[in-house]
Protein backbone atom coordinates (compact mmCIF):
# COMPACT_ATOMS: atom_id res chain seq x y z
CA UNK A 1 0.00 0.00 0.00
CA UNK A 2 1.38 3.41 -0.57
CA UNK A 3 0.20 6.16 1.78
CA UNK A 4 -0.21 9.49 0.07
CA UNK A 5 1.34 12.08 1.79
CA UNK A 6 -1.43 15.09 1.45
CA UNK A 7 -3.55 17.77 3.54
CA UNK A 8 -7.34 17.89 2.50
CA UNK A 9 -7.39 21.11 1.09
CA UNK A 10 -9.65 23.05 -2.03
CA UNK A 11 -7.33 23.95 -4.94
CA UNK A 12 -7.24 27.73 -3.52
CA UNK A 13 -6.84 26.68 -0.26
CA UNK A 14 -3.87 24.42 -1.16
CA UNK A 15 -2.04 27.40 -3.27
CA UNK A 16 -2.16 30.15 -0.10
CA UNK A 17 -1.11 27.45 2.23
CA UNK A 18 1.74 25.70 0.32
CA UNK A 19 4.18 28.27 1.12
CA UNK A 20 4.03 27.71 4.83
CA UNK A 21 3.41 24.19 4.59
CA UNK A 22 6.16 21.64 3.86
CA UNK A 23 6.66 18.29 3.48
CA UNK A 24 7.71 15.66 6.61
CA UNK A 25 11.31 15.46 5.58
CA UNK A 26 13.08 15.67 9.21
CA UNK A 27 16.04 13.20 10.45
CA UNK A 28 13.26 11.76 12.49
CA UNK A 29 11.11 11.14 9.32
CA UNK A 30 8.26 12.69 11.96
CA UNK A 31 5.65 14.74 10.06
CA UNK A 32 5.09 16.33 13.37
CA UNK A 33 8.51 17.11 14.02
CA UNK A 34 9.50 19.43 11.94
CA UNK A 35 6.26 21.42 12.08
CA UNK A 36 6.47 21.97 15.43
CA UNK A 37 10.57 22.41 15.07
CA UNK A 38 9.71 25.63 12.56
CA UNK A 39 6.78 26.74 14.95
CA UNK A 40 8.82 26.89 17.59
CA UNK A 41 11.38 28.82 15.58
CA UNK A 42 8.52 31.54 14.70
CA UNK A 43 7.41 31.86 18.12
CA UNK A 44 10.57 32.82 19.62
CA UNK A 45 11.42 34.86 17.03
CA UNK A 46 8.44 37.40 17.50
CA UNK A 47 9.04 37.43 21.49
CA UNK A 48 11.18 40.39 20.41
CA UNK A 49 9.58 43.03 19.17
CA UNK A 50 10.96 45.96 16.24
CA UNK A 51 12.24 48.25 19.20
CA UNK A 52 13.80 45.34 21.16
CA UNK A 53 11.25 45.26 24.05
CA UNK A 54 9.99 41.93 25.04
CA UNK A 55 6.54 40.86 23.20
CA UNK A 56 3.52 39.41 25.84
CA UNK A 57 4.30 36.71 27.54
CA UNK A 58 0.95 34.97 28.12
CA UNK A 59 0.48 35.77 23.92
CA UNK A 60 4.16 33.57 23.26
CA UNK A 61 2.39 30.88 25.74
CA UNK A 62 -0.96 31.10 23.56
CA UNK A 63 0.53 30.71 20.42
CA UNK A 64 3.13 27.50 21.22
CA UNK A 65 0.10 25.71 22.86
CA UNK A 66 -2.48 26.73 19.68
CA UNK A 67 0.58 25.55 17.32
CA UNK A 68 1.28 22.34 18.93
CA UNK A 69 -2.21 21.29 19.07
CA UNK A 70 -3.10 22.22 15.60
CA UNK A 71 0.40 20.32 14.44
CA UNK A 72 -1.22 17.19 16.23
CA UNK A 73 -4.26 17.34 15.19
CA UNK A 74 -3.57 18.03 11.79
CA UNK A 75 -1.69 14.75 11.54
CA UNK A 76 -4.16 13.16 13.90
CA UNK A 77 -7.17 13.72 11.50
CA UNK A 78 -4.69 12.83 8.27
CA UNK A 79 -4.30 9.51 10.10
CA UNK A 80 -8.26 8.95 10.86
CA UNK A 81 -8.46 10.46 6.91
CA UNK A 82 -6.26 7.38 5.63
CA UNK A 83 -8.22 4.82 7.72
CA UNK A 84 -11.55 5.59 6.52
CA UNK A 85 -10.50 5.33 3.13
CA UNK A 86 -9.12 2.81 3.25
CA UNK A 87 -12.37 0.83 5.17
CA UNK A 88 -14.71 2.51 1.96
CA UNK A 89 -12.73 0.28 -0.14
CA UNK A 90 -11.25 -2.57 2.02
CA UNK A 91 -14.65 -3.18 4.58
CA UNK A 92 -16.68 -6.24 3.55
CA UNK A 93 -18.90 -5.28 6.14
CA UNK A 94 -21.92 -2.59 4.90
CA UNK A 95 -21.88 -0.55 8.22
CA UNK A 96 -18.32 -0.57 8.55
CA UNK A 97 -17.33 0.56 4.53
CA UNK A 98 -19.70 3.36 5.36
CA UNK A 99 -17.86 4.30 9.07
CA UNK A 100 -14.84 4.57 7.61
CA UNK A 101 -16.48 6.84 4.58
CA UNK A 102 -17.82 9.21 7.16
CA UNK A 103 -15.08 9.55 9.39
CA UNK A 104 -13.21 10.41 6.07
CA UNK A 105 -15.89 13.04 5.33
CA UNK A 106 -15.12 14.47 9.08
CA UNK A 107 -12.11 14.46 9.62
CA UNK A 108 -11.37 16.21 5.84
CA UNK A 109 -13.66 19.06 7.37
CA UNK A 110 -11.78 19.08 10.90
CA UNK A 111 -8.33 19.48 9.00
CA UNK A 112 -9.50 22.44 7.24
CA UNK A 113 -10.74 24.11 10.24
CA UNK A 114 -7.46 23.80 11.37
CA UNK A 115 -6.13 24.63 7.94
CA UNK A 116 -7.99 27.63 8.50
CA UNK A 117 -6.46 28.98 11.81
CA UNK A 118 -3.03 27.89 11.26
CA UNK A 119 -2.56 30.41 8.04
CA UNK A 120 -4.39 33.29 9.96
CA UNK A 121 -1.64 32.53 12.73
CA UNK A 122 1.20 31.88 10.28
CA UNK A 123 1.69 28.50 11.36
CA UNK A 124 3.08 25.25 9.95
CA UNK A 125 1.48 21.92 9.47
CA UNK A 126 2.47 18.68 9.29
CA UNK A 127 2.72 17.38 5.58
CA UNK A 128 2.04 13.57 6.20
CA UNK A 129 1.46 11.27 9.11
CA UNK A 130 3.81 9.72 11.09
CA UNK A 131 5.72 6.90 10.54
CA UNK A 132 4.12 5.12 13.52
CA UNK A 133 1.02 5.89 11.85
CA UNK A 134 2.02 4.84 8.28
CA UNK A 135 3.22 1.35 9.77
CA UNK A 136 -0.08 0.20 11.40
CA UNK A 137 -1.63 1.42 8.09
CA UNK A 138 0.39 -0.96 6.24
CA UNK A 139 -0.27 -3.73 8.65
CA UNK A 140 -3.78 -3.17 8.68
CA UNK A 141 -4.08 -3.26 4.78
CA UNK A 142 -2.55 -6.32 4.68
CA UNK A 143 -6.15 -8.30 6.15
CA UNK A 144 -9.23 -9.18 4.52
CA UNK A 145 -12.75 -9.82 4.70
CA UNK A 146 -14.24 -10.02 8.37
CA UNK A 147 -10.24 -9.58 9.94
CA UNK A 148 -9.85 -6.30 8.19
CA UNK A 149 -13.29 -4.99 9.55
CA UNK A 150 -12.25 -5.81 13.50
CA UNK A 151 -9.01 -4.80 12.83
CA UNK A 152 -10.34 -1.31 11.17
CA UNK A 153 -12.94 -0.59 14.19
CA UNK A 154 -10.04 -1.26 17.18
CA UNK A 155 -7.54 0.66 15.30
CA UNK A 156 -9.96 4.18 14.34
CA UNK A 157 -11.56 3.66 17.54
CA UNK A 158 -8.31 4.10 19.13
CA UNK A 159 -7.38 6.60 17.00
CA UNK A 160 -10.31 8.89 17.42
CA UNK A 161 -10.16 8.21 21.20
CA UNK A 162 -6.79 10.04 20.87
CA UNK A 163 -7.44 12.55 18.62
CA UNK A 164 -10.71 13.32 21.17
CA UNK A 165 -8.24 13.58 24.48
CA UNK A 166 -6.40 16.12 22.62
CA UNK A 167 -8.90 18.36 21.76
CA UNK A 168 -10.50 17.90 24.86
CA UNK A 169 -7.32 18.98 26.28
CA UNK A 170 -7.29 22.30 24.18
CA UNK A 171 -11.38 22.54 25.26
CA UNK A 172 -10.11 22.36 28.96
CA UNK A 173 -6.72 24.36 29.25
CA UNK A 174 -6.10 26.97 26.29
CA UNK A 175 -7.69 30.27 27.22
CA UNK A 176 -10.16 31.80 25.42
CA UNK A 177 -8.99 31.79 22.14
CA UNK A 178 -9.87 30.57 18.19
CA UNK A 179 -8.44 27.79 18.24
CA UNK A 180 -9.98 26.86 21.97
CA UNK A 181 -13.48 27.57 19.79
CA UNK A 182 -12.27 25.05 17.17
CA UNK A 183 -11.47 22.40 19.86
CA UNK A 184 -14.94 22.93 21.33
CA UNK A 185 -16.96 22.81 17.87
CA UNK A 186 -15.47 19.63 17.24
CA UNK A 187 -16.09 17.60 20.60
CA UNK A 188 -19.26 16.51 20.01
CA UNK A 189 -18.44 14.75 16.19
CA UNK A 190 -15.45 13.08 18.16
CA UNK A 191 -17.54 11.99 21.08
CA UNK A 192 -20.32 10.64 18.15
CA UNK A 193 -17.68 8.35 16.38
CA UNK A 194 -16.64 6.67 19.39
CA UNK A 195 -20.18 6.11 20.04
CA UNK A 196 -20.66 4.55 16.11
CA UNK A 197 -17.91 2.54 16.28
CA UNK A 198 -18.52 1.12 19.79
CA UNK A 199 -21.72 0.31 18.44
CA UNK A 200 -20.36 -1.34 15.02
CA UNK A 201 -17.77 -3.27 17.39
CA UNK A 202 -21.03 -4.89 19.12
CA UNK A 203 -22.67 -6.33 16.24
CA UNK A 204 -19.47 -7.91 14.27
CA UNK A 205 -18.78 -11.70 15.04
Amino acid sequence: MKTPIKIYLTAAAFITASAFMGCSNSKTNNASYEADTANKAAIAHKDTTADGLKADTAKKKLDDKASKFLVKGCEANMYVIELGEMAGTHATNADVKAFGVQIATTHKALNTDILKQAFNASFKLPGGIDTDHAKKLKDLDKKKGADFDKAFLSTATDAIKKTADDYGDAHLNLPPSSTKDLANAAMGKLVTELNNAATLQGSIK
